[in-house]
């Protein structure tokens, strides 16, 4: 009668697992789809950034070389911009980045199923 119920609770625990794992098995590629689609938003969008941001500078590289008289000096005023930037970057870079993006896979992680959109 023990070895019966024993098969039954065992083949029950069996299926409960395999549930179980199935279950993190869609949870882990609905939250790593939701990561790789907003990372590939995110690179589409920074190109876009970046390529406007580089044109901005070209722009004001050429207005600020009339305005000096000098193109060689409005080339290493706009480089200096940018080193100044690249600074600023480095230094607030865990705020600006790292704490990011720890709450963004931290959210996909903790997430529920019923939170999923």
């Amino acid at each position: 009668m023990n070895s019966g119920i024993f098969n039954i609770l065992s083949s029950v625990i069996g299926e409960y697992l395999s549930l179980r794992a199935d279950n993190f098995k869609k949870e882990l590629i609905a939250g790593l789809s939701v990561a790789l689609s907003r990372a590939l938003a995110l690179i589409v969008i920074m190109t876009l950034v970046l390529i406007t941001l580089a044109l901005f500078a070209y722009a004001f590289f050429l207005l600020l070389g009339e305005l000096m008289g000098s193109m060689t000096g409005a080339a290493f005023t706009v480089a200096g911009i940018y080193l100044i930037l690249i600074i600023v970057l480095i230094l607030v870079r865990k705020r600006l980045f790292l704490n990011v993006f720890k709450k963004f896979f931290t959210s996909i992680i903790t997430r529920k199923p019923m939170d999923r959109r």
